[in-house]
């Protein structure tokens, strides 16, 4: 590349990296004007002096610099990885100089918050400002749908929006042309976190804790404004109210779309919509089967807990009503291989996904028919109307598998770290804990925390991040880094 192009090629990256600054810095003023109605004027100033500050930086970016050569996916793959290291940082940092919280654990808070992980290094969110409470959901509700998404659904144009939406993992379309289906996206979102905070509001929440859990339940965050997560809320009606919010975010865009066209009846026979609810709820019996001492007479309220997890941990969002440190190790190796699941493409849950889970199992049927068949017998592999091609095939073993490598990889890491700093742990909770960060999850037994090592923090900031991107955008900076790249 001559030197006039590589100057036009940094000054377009950056002039979409202010674009992005710019959208998410409006959001820190958010909890900054709330901040100041309520009185929390000292915390609220942070919030800002911050947000007006990179709002003043991505203008003068995007005023002084132009986005002249075109963007291709490994650009897109790119930008986006900068912008999500950059844009946690951000809410770390802010985190920081509000609360006073240790620099590590103030940028963990952040990539957990944007990443929607749900892993926290605040002990007691009830002692909180609720300036910062605001943030750590308003983090998981934006991170949800995509810091990327979310900016190009204002600035964006034509080719860019196309592969920037790709690189985030937003290639489906539910209108023609890719903005418009951000735009939709973004509708629909605001949409079940309207009815999500609504629902917990009239199951028994205040406002303030419905709107927040609304927030991180349809973002599958899990951030909670207290120390007990919804489990605070003794009722029934609450913990529904919750698995509402949390299977409402687990559910692919394109089917809400499709509910709005199309009806219920198509909405509820989707592959993923059925595949998801009854993963959850045959993932809730065997937790309630384990954890019953009397199966002749249903508890009730045990079921609905053990339900409560097992969406918590499909949907990768992490609310917990009772501590899971004490569950039988069956139990933990369970919600991990639902936290792996994950929840469907296209929404806000993490994880390998069902339609990838979907693909893999039948590919193992269709490979069996195959053997079965006379020979040159032609059939196509299909999901409902969708054709399924070797390609496909392909790809979604080989993310599997580099995806379960990652999470070993990450354990022993952890393990290790462990074992070096003295520190007893099992490897079951070893391995809960790791999948639940790299999963976008939250749920904890107990190891994620301030009092963690500060090496296996770092190291879960790293993993959250990839479990949100699904790893291959790393690989590809990397690639492109060592010269390997397009």
């Amino acid at each position: 590349m001559v030197r006039g192009n590589r100057l036009a090629y940094y000054a377009t990256m950056l002039y979409h990296t202010g674009s992005i600054i710019l959208v998410n810095s409006l959001f820190l003023l958010i909890p900054g004007l709330y901040g100041y109605i309520i009185g929390e004027s000292r915390v609220a100033s942070y919030f800002m002096l911050f947000g007006v500050l990179l709002l003043g930086i991505g203008y003068i970016i995007r005023t002084i610099l132009s986005a002249t050569v075109p963007l291709t996916l490994g650009d897109a793959v790119v930008l986006t990885v900068i912008a999500w290291i950059i844009i946690p940082v951000i809410g770390g940092i802010t985190l920081h100089l509000s609360t006073n919280m240790p620099l590590l654990d103030s940028l963990f808070e952040g990539v957990s918050g944007f990443t929607g992980t749900g892993l926290t290094m605040v002990t007691n969110p009830e002692a909180m400002p609720r300036t910062v409470l605001l943030w750590r959901s308003l983090m998981q509700w934006v991170g949800g749908l995509g810091v990327v998404v979310i900016s190009l659904a204002l600035f964006a144009r034509g080719v860019t929006v196309a592969r920037l939406a790709l690189a985030e993992g937003r290639e489906e379309r539910i209108e023609p042309s890719i903005k418009r289906t951000v735009i939709a996206m973004l509708k629909i979102y605001v949409y079940i976190t309207i009815i999500a905070t609504l629902a917990l509001y009239f199951a028994g929440m205040s406002f303030f804790d419905a709107l927040n859990h609304a927030m991180t339940g349809v973002g599958t965050g899990g951030f909670s404004t207290h120390a007990r997560s919804v489990g605070y809320y003794n009722s029934l009606f609450v913990w529904y109210a919750a698995i509402l919010s949390m299977i409402m975010g687990a559910i692919n865009f394109v089917d809400y779309s499709r509910l709005r066209r199309e009806g219920f009846k198509h909405f509820i026979t989707s592959v993923e919509v059925k595949t998801l609810l009854i993963i959850a709820f045959t993932g809730g019996a065997i937790v309630y089967i384990i954890l019953s001492r009397n199966l002749s007479v249903l508890d009730f309220r045990l079921y609905t807990s053990s339900l409560f997890h097992a969406v918590s941990a499909l949907t990768n969002t992490g609310f917990q009503v009772t501590s899971i440190t004490d569950y039988p190790e069956l139990v933990k190796v369970i919600l991990v291989t639902l936290m792996v699941i994950g929840g469907s493409t296209s929404s806000t849950s993490a994880g390998i996904k069902i339609y990838r889970l979907v693909v893999f199992l039948k590919a193992v049927g269709w490979e069996v028919k195959r053997i079965l068949l006379p020979p040159k017998t032609y059939f196509a592999p299909k999901i409902g109307a969708r054709i399924v091609s070797d390609e496909v095939i392909r790809k979604v073993a080989v993310f599997i598998v580099l995806y379960i490598a990652t999470l070993l990889v990450g354990s022993l890491i952890t393990a290790y770290i462990y074992y070096s700093e003295g520190i007893n742990v099992g490897f079951v909770d070893v391995l809960f804990e790791t999948a639940s960060a790299q999963t976008c999850t939250g749920l904890s037994v107990g190891l994620a925390g301030p009092h963690m090592p500060d090496p296996a923090k770092a190291v879960y900031i790293v993993i959250m991040l990839l479990g949100r991107l699904e790893i291959y955008p790393f690989i590809v900076v990397i690639a492109k880094a060592l010269g390997r790249g397009g």
